[in-house]
C-alpha cells in the first residue's frame, strides 16, 4: 500500500501546478488502463512537465531508463514524457513476445529431447539473444515443460 491508497477522495485538480500531474501519475501507476486514460486526457500537462518533475517521476516510479533516450538526457529530464511512456509500453510488448517465444523454445526443446546446449543455441539464434540472456530463459522455463 502507498499513501495514495488513503486519499480522502478529493480531486487532484486542487493542485494547480505540475504537482497535479505528478500526483495523478503516482495515484494511477499501478492501474495501467487508468494511467493510460489520464495520460491521454492530460497529454499536454505531461508533455510540458519541467525537467525536475520528469526526473522526480522517474525516481519515484523507479524508471531506470527510457528507450531511445540517452543516459545524459534521462538524468537531465530532457525527454517528452508522453513519448517516453509510449516507448516503454512498446518495449514491454516486445519483451513479452520474446519471453513467450523463449518459453515455447525451451518447452519444445525439452519435449523433443534436445540437450541444454542445443536449446541454448536455438534461443540465441531464433531470438537473437546473448548467451547470458538465453541461459536466464532456459533456467526460468526449464522445469515448466509438461
Amino acid at each position: 500500500m502507498n499513501i495514495f491508497d488513503y486519499h480522502d477522495h478529493r480531486s487532484f485538480e486542487q493542485f494547480h501546478t505540475e504537482l497535479q500531474s505528478v500526483f495523478e501519475f503516482l495515484r494511477y501507476a499501478t492501474d495501467k488502463k487508468a494511467l493510460a486514460d489520464k495520460l491521454k486526457k492530460h497529454k499536454e500537462n505531461y508533455r510540458t512537465l519541467s525537467s525536475q518533475a520528469k526526473v522526480l517521476l522517474t525516481k519515484i516510479a523507479d524508471i531506470k531508463e527510457i528507450p531511445n533516450v540517452t543516459k545524459e538526457r534521462f538524468k537531465k529530464g530532457d525527454f517528452d514524457m508522453c513519448k517516453a511512456f509510449k516507448d516503454m509500453k512498446e518495449e514491454g510488448k516486445i519483451e513479452g513476445k520474446i519471453e513467450g517465444r523463449a518459453q515455447e523454445i525451451v518447452e519444445l526443446g525439452q519435449e523433443f529431447g534436445l540437450s541444454e546446449s542445443k536449446i541454448l543455441e536455438r534461443l540465441e539464434i531464433k531470438l537473437n539473444l546473448s548467451k547470458e540472456s538465453a541461459s536466464e530463459y532456459l533456467n526460468m522455463y526449464a522445469g515448466q515443460a509438461v
